[in-house]
């Protein structure tokens, strides 16, 4: 993200969607991967996140993506006692 590594994806997902489209390709049925990012460690504002693929037969894909982190402000909402409201005694 954003030029520095986030972590190694995890590979070999179940895909039987890619398996159905391409059921000549070994591997097709198990080509998912997945990758967590810990949000707490990305800043607000625009970013971009890029995936590389490495291929069993050394072949390199990469695909970038744009993202925007919106941090959103804290809201409190006293509900009771109501604003001005007189002790009932």
């Amino acid at each position: 993200m954003d030029g520095s590594w986030k972590g190694t994806a995890k590979i070999g997902l179940s895909r039987t969607d890619v398996a159905k489209v391409y059921p000549g390709y070994i591997g097709a049925s198990t080509s998912g991967f997945s990758c967590l990012i810990d949000i707490n460690t990305v800043t607000a504002g625009a970013h971009s996140i890029k995936v590389r693929a490495v291929g069993n037969d050394g072949i390199v894909k990469e695909s970038t993506v744009n993202v925007s982190k919106v941090v959103l402000p804290s809201i409190v909402n006293v509900d009771s006692p109501v604003q001005n409201q007189k002790d009932k005694q």
